[in-house]
């Protein structure tokens, strides 16, 4: 009967729940839980997995010059001349959802491209198709 569930799992591309119940079955915890809990933890389990395939597609399809830039490892001191107030607000991605382009502006191998990919990350993140394009030389 187990291997039944699985095959209509599969059949339905439920892949995420299908491993969950695999781990179910090799944990011997889970026969304590009932069924609620256990299904609980099935649906979490596809959300998850669906989640963090829509963001590698995502960050694979933006084509990133640093793709493991975030926001959150960003060095502000004064003599950088970045506010970090306004760089997690525009984190936010409210000026992509309002429209708006941003662009960055700065001398050579102070970080523009950097930042710009951490910007690209937040956005895919979110749910947000990006592409990183260079403009100029």
């Amino acid at each position: 009967m187990l291997q039944n569930v699985k095959e209509q799992l599969a059949a339905l591309k439920l892949h995420g729940m299908a491993e969950a119940l695999e781990m179910q079955i090799r944990t011997p915890m889970a026969s304590e839980m009932d069924f609620a809990e256990r299904l609980l933890l099935l649906v979490q389990h596809e959300k998850t997995v669906r989640e963090n395939h829509k963001l590698t597609t995502l960050l694979r399809q933006a084509r990133l010059r640093y793709p493991g830039a975030c926001i959150e490892e960003l060095h502000t001191t004064p003599q950088r001349g970045i506010v970090k107030s306004m760089v997690m607000d525009l984190a936010r991605n409210e000026w992509i959802k309002s429209h708006r382009n941003l662009i960055i502006t700065g001398p050579t191998g102070t970080g523009k491209t950097w930042l710009a990919c951490a910007f690209g990350v937040a956005a895919c993140r979110a749910g947000i198709g990006t592409s990183y394009v260079v403009v100029g030389n």
